[in-house]
């Protein structure tokens, strides 16, 4: 009875050990979805053209075609849609930005904004993105009081913002793929 109990141990191990490690997250290669499945690092030739299939894409001002650093703006070709669906901005030929507006179009909607968030929570729960950290800032100015809500990710974050303003009211949803160097490469280019 005594040599049954290391062949018992050692059967349930073998049962549990495959469950407990398929239950845990997979890493996954960080990625936005925009119509195309981008990735840090990707070539801007080959990305603008698959972007340009599904978005009127407007290069932003400023940018010239010799500088090391592009940005770039997605438009929805449906004429009905409203505003700016995304944007991207490259870095010596390769992508180091990406991201994408959860806003609906009526964003006075609360109902439609809760939507949205829920929407873009669930994209990232998928991606098991599940160590985030999370902080926020109020903005009060003269004739605007708001506040900006980040959840970060890894090289992937949420934006909310809203704003109450003398201009009217705004309030937005971005998801964004970022590489960890965005920020410098963007002080360079000043």
């Amino acid at each position: 009875m005594g040599n049954l109990l290391p062949t018992a141990v050692m059967l349930f191990l073998t049962y549990l050990t495959p469950q407990v490690f398929a239950a845990q997250p997979q890493a996954v290669k960080d990625s936005l979805f925009l119509s195309v499945n981008l990735h840090l690092g990707m070539p801007e030739g080959p990305t603008i053209n698959a972007l340009a299939d599904h978005y009127k894409v407007e290069k932003i001002k400023g940018t010239s075609e010799n500088a090391t650093s592009s940005s770039w703006i997605l438009v929805s070709k449906n004429e009905t849609a409203h505003g700016i669906d995304g944007g991207v901005s490259f870095r010596n030929g390769k992508l180091t930005q990406a991201y994408k507006s959860w806003t609906p179009g009526n964003a006075d909607s609360t109902l439609e904004l809760t939507d949205a968030l829920l929407g873009v929570v669930e994209h990232f729960e998928g991606e098991h993105r599940n160590v985030c950290v999370i902080y926020h800032q109020y903005i009060n100015t003269p004739g605007d009081r708001g506040y900006v809500i980040t959840v970060r990710c890894g090289n992937k974050y949420i934006l909310i913002s809203a704003n109450r303003g003398t201009h009217g009211n705004t309030a937005d949803v971005t998801e964004f793929l970022e590489s960890p160097d965005f920020f410098d490469s963007t002080q360079r280019r000043k």
